[in-house]
């Protein structure tokens, strides 16, 4: 198995996974023992693992699943983008947008950006 791609995250900062690309755990790894994982700041997806006495697991991929399912099941195949990230407190947050909300999220920001 490869080693995993790790991305450092500041506070107040987001990073984002399509669903598509969290859906394609290791052989013979649960769904709930998959996912978004995190240590010091880096995320990255792999399965849990204990770092330092803690599950490194943040999010697993049944709970992203169950959180489409239960809370969006309007969006069906659509393409789904899973962010996060760290709050300016440094607390670690997640949630999920469709692939038009993220569409309409970036040219909102883009435009605030060029007024």
């Amino acid at each position: 198995m490869s080693k995993p791609l790790m991305v450092r995250v500041d506070p107040g900062k987001l990073i984002y996974y399509t669903l598509d690309a969290l859906t394609r755990p290791v052989k013979d790894v649960g769904l709930d023992k998959w996912g978004i994982c995190e240590c010091q700041n880096l995320l990255w997806l792999g399965k849990d693992v204990p770092i330092e006495g803690k599950n490194a697991l943040r999010v697993s991929l049944l709970d992203i699943l169950d959180k489409r399912d239960d809370g969006h099941s309007d969006w069906g195949d659509e393409e789904i983008y899973v962010f996060a990230g760290f709050d300016r407190s440094g607390h670690f947050s997640w949630f999920l947008l469709s692939k038009e909300e993220y569409k309409r999220e970036k040219e909102m920001a883009q435009s605030m950006t060029l007024s």
